[in-house]
């Protein structure tokens, strides 16, 4: 890599991935900003729809040049092995419920208490994205793009559409309408 970045007079890098890509991207970021020869290169990365890697106070790093987006209720950017374990045990308190069965707000009530018991205790190590995290959803036929910390993808959450909202074509859309709202 030196020999390309030196014979080409490279001073930038964009890396660039999505899902496995985009991890794979943020980790060649990390190890391209230790090594010596690239002390003099600018290394961005943007990423789609990345696993977490890291842990929080990696991720918390303000001097990192790298833009994540995860659109809707994309699971893979929230499933570490920590919010898996979180996700079994609310499975579990559930099974515990079944006193409940029939009175859908005392259910939903007693949901809410265990999910808040699971992120008040952090009982369960978690891996975070780092960098500048990105939002994407999509509200009728718009989409919004908001800004969130690493704290906003640390629980799974159930939605029909998690594992089609990984679909990159779901980003793309909307870039391609915030790009053609502003020109």
């Amino acid at each position: 890599m030196k020999k390309k970045i030196d014979n080409n007079k490279l001073n930038k890098i964009l890396l660039l991935g999505h899902s496995l890509g985009a991890a794979l991207a943020v980790i060649v970021y990390f190890l391209l900003k230790e090594k010596e020869f690239c002390k003099n290169l600018t290394i961005k990365t943007v990423g789609f729809g990345c696993p977490p890697l890291f842990s929080r106070n990696i991720a918390l790093r303000e001097d990192l040049n790298i833009d994540l987006y995860t659109f809707g209720f994309d699971i893979t950017s929230r499933m570490s092995f920590g919010s898996m374990l979180d996700l079994r045990y609310l499975f579990v308190s559930m099974g515990n419920l079944k006193n409940l069965i029939g009175r859908k707000q005392a259910t939903i009530s007693k949901i809410n208490e265990i999910r808040h018991h699971i992120k008040s205790k952090d009982l369960n190590p978690k891996l975070y994205l780092p960098g500048n995290l990105y939002h994407v959803s999509k509200f009728k036929s718009s989409y919004k793009i908001k800004q969130v910390n690493c704290d906003f993808f640390d629980e799974i959450l159930f939605c029909g559409k998690g594992g089609t909202n990984h679909f990159i074509h779901n980003i793309a859309n909307a870039l391609i309408e915030s790009i053609n709202r502003n020109k």
